[in-house]
């Protein structure tokens, strides 16, 4: 059985890479009991996404839905009401060049159908989380007001 995961503040930051053996074991979802934080993290698919969401609890920002499905994608966050979505992205999953241009293809037609796409890396949440929630929380109002001003 995996050891639990620390509880420390994502805002301390941890070696940007680690080998792969070691994160592929931390990548398995978990259930919320197995998790320091909040049943969201149930949802969650990888260990960007539980530094994710941990960063948007301590920013306090609403939690988002977790690996919905949306436009026919599953994407990694999403405030529906707000209409953004976050994407964020492991270097080994999507470095390649396929899964580059499939990224931006799904960028594209979830614009087109009105959503806000934001692309967050590794090292911006682990090393820059301050500059994220701001990103979000930018995004995240935008959105409120566009959702106000719509009848």
């Amino acid at each position: 059985m995996p050891s639990p995961r620390p509880t420390t503040s994502t805002f301390s930051t941890r070696a940007a890479s680690e080998p792969s053996s070691a994160r592929a074991d931390r990548e398995r979802p978990r259930s919320a009991a197995h998790s320091p934080f909040t049943a969201e993290l149930a949802q969650t698919r990888s260990v960007l996404e539980e530094r994710f969401l941990a960063l948007v609890q301590e920013a306090v920002l609403r939690s988002p839905e977790v690996n919905p499905r949306l436009q026919g994608f599953l994407v990694d966050a999403l405030w529906r009401a707000e209409r953004v979505v976050v994407e964020l992205d492991g270097h080994e999953s999507h470095a390649k060049p396929a899964a580059l241009e499939r990224d931006r293809q799904r960028d594209l037609e979830l614009r087109s159908a009105g959503f806000d796409v934001r692309r967050y890396t590794w090292q911006q949440v682990t090393q820059d989380p301050e500059a994220v929630v701001a990103d979000l929380r930018t995004a995240l109002e935008r959105g409120r007001s566009t959702e106000i001003a719509d009848p």
